[in-house]
């Protein structure tokens, strides 16, 4: 692959996470938490701030970045979390990373002869491959004090490049209410 292809096409792949989503099973996160935590105590959040080239941006763009952290606020302000501008003054931080990798999903399938009756001639075999991209999307609710995750969701899905743009922003408000679901255990 080019060099100059793989920014475009990890951008088409994120671009419509959720849609791909629709065809391929329920996404299903993966939740871990730390048991002895007092989450009853939280009250505020606050994201995350990214610096400049790290990995999640060479695959989006900042504005997708930007519709993500909307969507992972929205999810928290529903659960009766306070937004707070400055890191210092949130409970919690929100960190979240995608990763985007191309494979490879090969099938070999026998079937009945070309005379569709079972019997009438010799099996054939038949080999599918498809090359798809893998997104995992991770995030997590960091503790400042303890400098440490709290709380984490991982979900992954098939992605396609099928919703671009505005229409983005209602499908990263889906995942991130997928992912954030259980939250506060």
């Amino acid at each position: 692959m080019k060099k100059g292809t793989v920014v475009p096409l990890l951008f088409v792949c994120i671009s419509c996470w959720l849609a791909a989503c629709s065809s391929n099973p329920p996404l299903q996160p993966t939740v871990d938490f730390k048991s002895d935590y007092g989450f009853e105590k939280v009250e505020s959040f606050s994201l995350l701030s990214r610096r400049s080239g790290a990995a999640t941006s060479a695959v989006m763009s900042d504005m997708e970045m930007r519709r993500v952290d909307s969507a992972f606020k929205l999810a928290l302000e529903n659960r009766g979390l306070r937004f707070e501008d400055k890191a210092v003054d949130a409970d919690l931080l929100v960190s979240w990373l995608l990763v985007a990798e191309e494979k490879t999903d090969v099938r070999a399938y026998n079937s009945a002869a070309y005379y569709q009756c079972w019997g009438c001639g010799p099996a054939v075999s038949d080999v599918s491959v498809r090359q798809f991209t893998q997104g995992t999307l991770v995030v997590d609710l960091i503790d400042p004090h303890l400098n440490q995750s709290v709380w984490r969701s991982v979900v992954q899905s098939k992605l396609d490049g099928r919703a671009q743009g505005e229409g983005q922003q209602e499908i990263f408000n889906q995942v991130a209410e997928k992912m954030l679901e259980g939250f506060p255990p």
